[in-house]
């Protein structure tokens, strides 16, 4: 019995506080998901977003760099902006990252990015936050050979303003981001965004490189 104690007396400490550690990941990443700060280049024009209405003539182009805080990381973005008066779109579709090793087939880089894993990448069309351009969604709210689907919640209650004239810049504030960070402090997540895990900590969990992966010049890696 008293063993048994023991064992208790010494894994619940470290339960409650890996427990501890994964709530305030959370409540850090769900700060982070508010606001947009987002320096770009090859960014031309103006626009302002509200939901999903978007008013304004600009292009930035997925050729161009964006880097900042967005989706409630921060790094280098892969994305593409489109505005024209109120037909437009918001491409935001991963996180940019080096590979570890570049010679050899890395475990790290199999792993989706925390921005997909917590489903912050949007493909969104003004003006009425679809999926897939207005023309092929027709009818809008019935049944039709294009399915007629809506980008994430999070991108209807965003707020955005973008500029630029080759250098531009993209600020952002979500109301809705807010409310999901006020309600998760309670133990609530509305977007349903906090992850069971920490996934910072995976890449530490896991061996270097694939077993018998190929390298650059057709080696077996050793």
């Amino acid at each position: 019995m008293k063993r048994h104690l023991i064992v208790i007396s010494i894994l619940l400490p470290l339960l409650l506080t890996q427990c501890s550690s994964l709530y305030w990941h959370q409540r850090a990443k769900d700060s982070a998901d508010i606001f947009t700060l987002e320096f770009q280049t090859q960014s031309y024009g103006a626009a302002v977003r509200t939901g999903p209405v978007k008013l304004g003539l600009n292009h930035k182009s997925r050729d161009g760099r964006s880097l900042g805080l967005r989706g409630g990381e921060f790094g280098e973005f892969d994305d593409q902006d489109f505005s024209l008066f109120l037909l437009g779109s918001d491409l935001l579709f991963d996180q940019k990252r080096e590979k570890a090793n570049p010679t050899k087939e890395s475990l790290r880089d199999k792993l989706p990015t925390t921005l997909k894993l917590r489903r912050k990448d949007v493909q969104a069309r003004s003006p009425f936050g679809t999926t897939v351009p207005l023309q092929k969604a027709q009818p809008l709210f019935k049944e039709s050979k294009t399915k007629n689907r809506f980008a994430p919640a999070h991108h209807q209650t965003g707020i955005e303003v973008s500029a630029g004239l080759y250098f531009g810049i993209k600020l952002g504030f979500n109301v809705g981001e807010l409310f999901d960070w006020a309600i998760g402090w309670f133990g609530g997540d509305p977007f349903g965004d906090d992850l069971p895990f920490n996934p910072n900590e995976l890449p530490e969990k896991m061996p270097e490189s694939i077993p018998g992966a190929q390298s650059d010049d057709g080696a077996s890696s050793q």
